[in-house]
């Protein structure tokens, strides 16, 4: 079924039928359930807090006594916090947050952790940038973002490419 024909049969419903259908969803569907009350009551504040949680929980997440975060549950997180659409500035300082957490995680841990995972710490660092650029705001937040690579110079993780790697991934914006 697509869009069109939802559309359609939507607009053969009666106003009551409308808002039970939607009461309906509503009570079955846990996403739908978060994207309605976010709709009715936007608290941005709790809802960022809440996203921040789960985020922390990823990022310090531990597998067989390392913390290993697992970039692909760390993008659907901040998917799922964009799709409530609760603003630029909002997602932006999530994403930024996250990045700073990813990049201080690793490189303070960097005998632990493989290559894999600082390609996808730099491509995650990449994502970041291009959305801070498609906004027209990465001027204002490159400086902290070379900061924190700088950092990883300061944990000797250089030795093991992480400063290299996350270094080229943000080569565009320098």
């Amino acid at each position: 079924m697509s869009k069109l024909s939802v559309k359609k049969a939507i607009s053969q419903f009666t106003p009551e039928q409308l808002r039970g259908l939607i009461l309906d969803i509503y009570t079955k569907y846990k996403d739908a359930k978060e994207f309605l009350d976010f709709f009715a009551e936007p608290d941005i504040e709790k809802t960022t807090e809440r996203y921040r949680e789960a985020l922390n929980k990823e990022i310090y997440r531990v597998h067989h006594h390392i913390h290993t975060p697992r970039l692909s549950v760390i993008k659907r997180i901040l998917k799922d916090f964009s799709n409530l659409e609760p603003g630029f500035e909002a997602e932006s300082a999530l994403r930024l947050e996250v990045l700073q957490r990813l990049t201080k995680l690793v490189s303070a841990n960097r005998s632990t952790h493989s290559e894999t995972l600082f390609i996808s710490v730099g491509k995650f660092a990449a994502e970041t940038c291009t959305f801070l650029e498609r906004n027209g705001v990465i001027d204002e937040h490159m400086e902290k973002i070379r900061e924190w690579v700088e950092d990883t110079r300061s944990h000797k993780s250089w030795l093991n490419g992480f400063y290299n790697i996350l270094n080229s991934f943000i080569e565009p914006w320098k």
